[in-house]
């Protein structure tokens, strides 16, 4: 399913294309090589710093690392636009370094920062964070709002596929014996909403969060075709039992 490339002696990393010119980076990003755009979501930049208001012992090392990683794909990729997809801090304790981070990012490339629901409102006063963005074919915002912003799209742009990130999708693997290994995951499903119809139900791909804190959580069931990506830093896994809709 993915071939290993290395961009630097000591980095290496997994790709599998997940769709027509879209492909799945196992540094928990997805990348259009014709539209040139990249996607990643929930950094949850400041995680550490959040928690020790309030009374936690984090070490100071994830912002560094967020940073890092994102320069390294931006450097691999040259992408025209970098799409945040939300949840870029993760709340206010860090609305300092988080426009600092989105000052340096924006010089390497244009940056498009979406709204989550960890994101500050001082963000969108200060560095014009928008609710959602359009690319020919994707629609993205951050999914914690699916329905409302379904609603917002014209009825010719209904067939877009939604870009969310959010769920903090993840798989776990077990021997059944006890050992249990979580991954994050990419999701791609179609979520159904109460009294739209079949016709109406968004197909929706899920983004692995960016975060080195976020474990990531189960996936929720969703409809029959759901597709799972298992991702480690070298690998990607296409899982092949992820839950369905039972109903």
């Amino acid at each position: 399913m993915s071939g290993i490339a290395s961009v630097a002696s000591t980095t290496s990393f997994a790709t599998v294309k997940v769709a027509s010119e879209v492909w799945l980076d196992s540094r928990l990003a997805l990348w259009h090589e014709s539209q040139r755009w990249l996607a990643v979501s929930d950094l949850h930049f400041g995680y550490e710093l959040n928690r020790n208001r309030h009374g936690g012992l984090y070490p100071l090392w994830g912002m560094d690392t967020v940073e890092h990683r994102m320069r390294e794909l931006i450097t691999h990729y040259q992408p025209a636009r970098v799409i945040l997809v939300g949840d870029v801090m993760d709340g206010s304790g860090s609305v300092d370094e988080t426009l600092t981070l989105v000052e340096r990012l924006s010089q390497m490339c244009e940056l498009i920062c979406i709204m989550g629901n960890h994101d500050a409102p001082v963000l969108r006063r200060k560095s014009g964070f928008v609710e959602s963005h359009m690319e020919e074919g994707f629609y993205f915002h951050h999914g914690h709002r699916m329905a409302e912003m379904y609603g917002w799209l014209a009825p010719e742009e209904r067939h877009c596929i939604h870009i969310t990130g959010h769920l903090h999708p993840a798989h776990i693997f077990s021997d059944g014996a006890g050992l249990r290994l979580k991954m994050p995951a990419f999701m791609q499903a179609r979520f159904d909403f109460p009294g739209d119809g079949a016709e109406t139900s968004p197909e929706c791909w899920v983004l692995p969060a960016f975060s080195p804190w976020a474990s990531g959580a189960r996936i929720p069931k969703t409809n029959d075709g759901t597709q799972l990506y298992a991702v480690h830093r070298t690998r990607i896994m296409r899982v092949t039992d992820a839950p369905v809709r039972s109903d």
